[in-house]
């Protein structure tokens, strides 16, 4: 939590060149597939040292970098869709304090509450919208595209064949994993026509290598990642 522990867990590379990706290509939508913060000390896995004081960092760092997505892509829709991650922030007020679950701040019955993502992250302020309600949440980019964050994990096996498998007639964009896949499939629709659908999964832009402390990885005695 030291000003020098941050400055080794900000190194995000892949999140600047997202911005300039979308800086020189100005897309019309931006859809943030989930997990778009790791929230650790908000979950229910045993708590490690490098886990300390944490949240706001990432909360004031994923307001840093959605303003500068904002600014590289002033016309673009952006959402975020909510992950597992992402809803162990409502999961944990419901569990530790329910009494102020849902809670508002006075004479803003349409406001989000005041422990959401959508409010610590000032998502209004940045004209970011947010799909709450994980594992619903979803966005469609027409009628055959859907994109959600997920909930299959196959560590043996295509994760998004199994997507595939369940709905073949619709293409979906995919997170939840950290790799990058795609499974293409062709069926024949009611009148004996090809509909031809995909699923895919971007990977992430977090970093996977150890550098951040994660449930399946080790601390060192010091609190620094093995």
């Amino acid at each position: 939590a030291t000003e020098d522990g941050y400055e080794s867990f900000h190194d995000d590379s892949a999140m600047r060149l997202f911005t300039k990706v979308v800086l020189a290509d100005q897309p019309d939508k931006i859809d943030i597939l989930g997990d778009f913060l790791d929230l650790p000390s908000q979950s229910r896995w045993a708590q490690e040292a490098g886990f300390a004081r944490t949240t706001q960092m990432a909360l004031d760092r994923a307001y840093e970098w959605l303003s500068e997505l904002r600014a590289a892509a002033p016309d673009a829709e952006i959402t975020i869709i909510e992950g597992n991650h992402d809803k162990r922030l409502q999961t944990y007020v419901e569990t530790n304090a329910l009494a102020a679950f849902g809670l508002r701040k006075a004479g803003l019955p349409s406001d989000w509450p005041v422990m959401s993502l959508p409010n610590l992250l000032r998502l209004e302020e940045l004209n970011v919208k947010y799909m709450d309600a994980y594992p619903t949440a979803a966005t469609w980019d027409n009628d055959q595209v859907r994109n959600m964050h997920g909930t299959k994990a196959n560590s043996r096996g295509s994760t998004t064949a199994q997507y595939s498998q369940e709905l073949p007639h619709i293409s979906q964009w995919v997170g939840h994993t950290h790799r990058a896949e795609i499974t293409y499939r062709t069926v024949m629709g009611p009148r004996g026509e090809a509909i031809e659908t995909y699923v895919a999964n971007p990977g992430c832009l977090c970093k996977t290598d150890g550098t951040v402390p994660s449930v399946h990885g080790a601390i060192h005695a010091d609190g620094s990642s093995a």
